[in-house]
């Protein structure tokens, strides 16, 4: 030991002298700063990633972080024991983490869900954070002198901004720690060596030095729901991903660190509130600035240093405020304080708790309650009543002191400014993009399609907006971002194509499904779509109550609900489930990286029962392929066997199983042909055999691509801001990877040999309608020849057993209920005016669906139905919507959209039904305008260019008439109108007017 000492002496002496200032009493508390903002982050990660994000999490961080600070204000011990401490916290919480999560698999998920998870994740947070929290306070406050604060509090904001932007994304957690851990032992090996000097040492002990009074207190529980309400408006204008999180709490640092520096300013406490109303007053033009950054912004880090920005300008002034509030009339000195006023006060080490007690209330009482500018701006007032007094007792003149009042007041008259909605259809629409990169003016931003505002709504977890496109479909934005798609009226508009699949798939491809769990609502497609299967028990986790209140996906004995982070459902004792779905949400908020780790899928796995399928849906429309591969990579490292299935542009299921097969299981093709599995399918316009025809690709392709996530890498959550910035991969990328891995669903199953010319003959048929449906605008003539020579020439039979007579060869039933139907079609056909039972005769031919009649039904049953009259509009209606929107994207028709206006003007809409025919002739312009764009860039067809701006004029005629019915209607109609002209009459008279130009120039070159 004698022989240690003496080395570390000698190494004293060689040490250089700048890091010994370094290592030392002039950097030490900026130095400490870093390394506990570096610990606090990753620890944060760790354990976030693990839980989810929710209420209950969120309460349960505030809550250990709060304890945190008050075990490090009352603790006495040494810096270099408190470095060595972070350390081996750090070393710890590799097996400590996975243990203590490991522990919840003793609670069943009903013990777990209790009040919304808040008792369990209450326990878990508290026993891995508390502890290490209040070394990390008690570095902050160990020795008395003010500049140690503030020093501490510089280096905390600049480490936690270095792990958002820098570390986190380079090196991961683990990275990050490990460099930490190296930094902080070295600081630990020097305090040690040096250790006689601290002997001593002044501690500031917060909670004698000072008392808070009780208007103090009450000032810190505002400040604590201003904080949320900031966050909560400034996740409106950037999605809530990682950085953006550690970026605010950096903030609300380096504003602390301001607000100790400048001291007890009685004009700048006063002035304060108004500054906290800066950003819901100026929101529209923070919308501009933040539009025109990703415009001419180029590369996505100029736009992310922009948005940090703004976060950091937003949050910094409440944090100024807060030592304001510790200071002057909000604290009493202890020596100064009679018995009554120390009865009244409180200690300041109360401050935590007081200041996450307003977080709280923020989250779950007055943002739903109030709204977010109510709050912020009653947040506001209050903090100015608090300071006000002593400012007005001030010796000043009666100008300056009432100024800040007068300023305040002036503010408060623009915070109506603050518009989500804006916001929502702005930065998170890529058709808006388009529009603004091609010069359209701000003004028709948010007209470019047809979607209209629905209902918004403010839960504990985020803002809620529904907007209604295409008549009859609803799309859910959580804080602005795409989140879920569902149809109101499948018989007009489909339902989500990857939603349905998300269910449809793994019930499918498991020979008898019992139990479903299913993780996040979304829309309520998956779920709905789950009970419409013969299941036992369906167990749906959401933590948001609002999105449940939102989506109303109706009530079924089967269903039972659980509110509680995906994460922390998975932890609980196995459920022995057959299949478990997890619903795709877009990649780009944290609340994402819970469900995308290698530890959520291994919890997942131990979930299933045997032979159990595990279904992700993966959306990738706004990231490239390395999103998606490393999503893909992780899953796979915890199921035996995965696959990844491309269900749309950009959207994936990633599906997985521990058993010996996944999609080649005996009985798929039976199953397929079920009467559920045919009505789900039907709801998207897909005939069974479609399904077999999805792209399948194992795990081969993504080995070059991406890494494996884990809590302890974080790289992924890091560095997906960027990636999104950067945009999607277009079709032609991915079919550049994924082209020689995919096969269709039917090369990855062996077909029963008593099949095979059952699904090759459906196969066949699905072909022909499609190629039908292309020359639908040929007429009825075409298809009903073109089927008729079908099952004239190529008629399918089936041996049929027949008692006492052996087999029997007998025509097809498909091929029996097609000649059934010509047959009742001609009768009906004859009748010029057929009864509505005559009609119905027909329409029972929609079910079950058929890949060479259901879509022509349709149109055969809007025309019968159009024979009667104004008795038969609304059903003739309903006919042509759906053929409109369930027809191909690559659809250039015109006819129809005619055939459905005309029908749709002549209803005469009842004051129940004006929204409803206003959302109707919207999206039929919307699809005129898409239409004519797709011929104008394939064809030179413009034969009927005059038909469609006087179709557009009787449009817009008519919704002008809406528009006096309800005026609400006519909020964006005039700008809509601009959109209308600019993107489709303006188009079509420019080409016809060349038209005509070059027909007369040719005409005299004959003469």
């Amino acid at each position: 030991m004698r022989a240690l000492q003496l080395c570390f002496r000698q190494a004293r002496r060689l040490w250089p002298d700048r890091f010994g200032s370094w290592l030392g009493d002039r950097f030490g508390p900026f130095r400490d700063g870093i390394l506990v903002a570096l610990f606090l982050v990753c620890w944060w990660h760790q354990v976030a990633a693990s839980l989810g994000k929710s209420l209950a999490v969120d309460l349960a961080f505030f809550w250990a972080l709060a304890l945190g600070g008050v075990l490090g204000l009352s603790s006495r011990s040494r810096s270099y024991w408190l470095h060595l401490g972070l350390m081996a916290w750090s070393l710890a919480l590799v097996v400590l983490l996975p243990g203590v999560v490991g522990g919840l698999e003793w609670l069943s998920l009903e013990r777990i869900a209790t009040a919304d998870g808040i008792p369990a994740a209450l326990l878990v947070v508290t026993i891995l954070l508390a502890i290490p929290t209040g070394w990390a306070v008690r570095l902050a406050v160990i020795g008395a002198a003010a500049d140690r604060l503030r020093a501490f509090l510089a280096g905390l904001g600049l480490g936690i901004l270095a792990a958002a932007h820098i570390s986190l994304g380079w090196i991961g957690v683990s990275g990050t720690l490990a460099l930490a851990s190296v930094l902080s032992g070295v600081v630990c090996v020097w305090q040690w060596m040096r250790r006689s000097r601290e002997k001593g040492t002044p501690v500031l002990d917060w909670s004698l030095a000072r008392r808070l009074a009780p208007l103090g207190a009450l000032a810190t529980v505002v400040a604590g729901f201003v904080f949320v309400s900031q966050v909560r408006m400034l996740a409106q204008l950037i999605p809530a991903a990682e950085w953006f999180l550690l970026t605010a709490v950096a903030g609300l640092c380096w504003g602390i660190l301001i607000g100790c520096r400048v001291g007890e300013s009685g004009f700048l406490r006063v002035v304060l509130p108004s500054c906290l109303l800066l950003l819901p007053a100026l929101f529209p033009g923070i919308i501009d600035v933040l539009l025109s950054v990703k415009l001419f912004g180029g590369r996505p880090e100029v736009l992310l240093l922009v948005q940090s920005g703004v976060v950091l300008l937003s949050v910094i002034p409440l944090g100024a405020a807060l030592p304001m509030l510790l200071g002057g009339t909000a604290t009493v000195p202890a020596e100064a304080s009679q018995e009554s006023v120390v009865t009244r006060s409180l200690p300041l080490a109360a401050v935590p708790f007081l200041f996450v007690g307003g977080l709280v209330a923020g989250r779950c009482l007055l943002l739903p309650w109030w709204g977010v500018v109510p709050t912020m701006l009653v947040g506001a007032w209050c903090l100015m009543l608090e300071a006000l007094p002593s400012f007005v007792r001030s010796r000043r003149s009666w100008i300056v002191r009432s100024l800040p009042l007068v300023l305040l007041l002036v503010v408060s008259c623009f915070v109506h400014r603050y518009q989500p909605v804006r916001s929502a259809r702005i930065l998170f629409s890529s058709r808006v993009m388009t529009a603004a990169t091609r010069g359209w003016p701000r003004r028709l931003l948010e007209s470019v399609d047809d979607g209209r505002l629905v209902e918004q709504k403010e839960t504990f977890e985020s803002t809620l907006s529904v907007w209604r496109h295409r008549g009859a479909q609803l799309h859910f934005r959580v804080d602005g971002v795409p989140s879920a798609v569902r149809s109101t009226d499948t018989g007009i508009s489909p339902d989500h194509v990857p939603a349905v699949l998300e269910a449809v798939l793994p019930l499918v491809f498991h020979d008898r499904p019992a139990r479903v769990q299913v993780l996040g609502l979304g829309g309520g497609v998956a779920l709905e779509t789950c009970l419409g299967f013969p299941v036992k028990t369906v167990d749906c986790v959401e933590p948001d109550r609002g999105l449940r209140q939102l989506v109303s996906p109706g009530e079924d004995l089967r269903l039972q609900w659980h509110h509680l982070p995906a994460a922390l459902a998975v932890s609980s004792r196995s459920g022995q489930y057959d299949v478990i779905i997890s619903t795709g949400v877009s990649p780009i908020p944290w609340r994402s990286e819970s469900t995308r780790s290698v530890e959520f899928y291994v919890r997942v796995a131990e979930q299933l029962a045997s032979g159990g399928i595990f279904c992700q849906g993966l959306v990738a429309e706004d990231v490239g392929i390395e999103v998606v591969a490393t999503q893909f990579r992780s899953l796979s490292r915890a199921f035996s066997t995965s696959v990844l299935v491309r269900v749309g542009s950009g959207r994936f299921l990633a599906l997985g199983t521990n058993a010996a097969s996944l999609c080649n299981r005996p009985g798929l093709v039976g199953r397929l042909q079920g009467p559920h599995v045919r009505a789900a399918l039907a709801r998207i316009g897909w005939d069974w055999a479609t399904v077999l025809q999805l792209g399948v690709s194992d795990g081969d392709w993504a080995q070059g691509w991406g890494q494996v996530n884990s809590v302890r890498d974080g790289r992924l959550a890091s560095r997906m801001p960027v990636l999104a910035l950067r945009g999607a991969t277009g079709a032609s990328g991915w079919q550049r990877v994924l082209g020689r891995f995919t096969r269709p669903l039917i090369g990855w199953i062996r077909v029963e040999d008593d099949r095979v010319v059952e699904v090759r003959d459906r196969l066949a048929d699905l072909k022909t309608g499609q190629r039908l449906l292309a020359r639908v605008a040929d007429g009825f003539r075409h298809y009903r020849r073109r089927v008729r020579q079908q099952l004239s020439k190529n008629p399918r039979h089936i041996l049929r057993s027949v008692a006492g007579e052996g087999l029997d060869r007998v025509l097809h039933p498909d091929d029996q209920r097609r000649r059934r139907y010509f047959r009742i079609l001609e009768e009906v056909v004859l009748d010029p005016a057929p009864s509505a039972a005559t009609i119905e005769r027909v329409t029972g031919f929609l079910a079950p669906y058929d890949p060479l009649l259901s879509e022509f039904v349709h149109r055969e049953v809007a025309e019968l139905w159009s024979r009667r009259g104004q008795t038969g509009r609304w059903s003739e209606l309903r006919h042509r919507l759906h053929a409109i929107h369930f027809s191909s994207h690559h659809d250039t028709g015109v006819a129809e959209i005619q055939q459905a206006v005309d029908a749709l003007l002549s209803v005469s809409a009842g004051v129940n039904e004006v929204t409803w025919e206003w959302d109707h002739l919207n999206a039929l312009l919307d699809v005129l305008q898409q239409r004519w764009s797709r011929r104008m860039r394939t064809s030179r067809d413009f034969t009927d260019a005059s038909n469609a701006i006087e179709l557009v004029g009787r449009i817009t005629e008519r919704m002008q008439a809406l528009v006096e019915l309800d005026a609400a209607l006519g909020r964006k109609w005039a700008y809509r109108r601009e959109v209308i002209d600019r993107s489709l009459v303006d188009p079509l008279c420019d080409h016809r007017a060349r038209l005509l130009s070059t027909r007369r120039g040719s005409g005299v070159l004959t003469n």
